[in-house]
């Protein structure tokens, strides 16, 4: 895990201070990031929130026993 992209992207796109983004649990820092990057996808392509392809439902198979 290289520690100082987590800081930089911390402190540089969220807005945290150094001190923060380190005591930060790395679970809330990656859904921050993950929300983050949906707003600048949002931002510059401009495309809708959460659009998501819907799952097709599957047919049961032996393999999945």
């Amino acid at each position: 895990m290289d520690v100082s992209w987590l800081i930089y992207i911390g402190m540089a796109k969220l807005g945290y201070t150094e001190k923060e983004v380190y005591l930060m649990q790395v679970g809330k820092w990656m859904d921050l990031f993950e929300t983050y990057k949906q707003v600048y996808n949002f931002e510059t392509a401009r495309q809708f929130y959460g659009k998501k392809e819907e799952e097709k439902p599957r047919k049961a198979s032996a393999m999945d026993l």
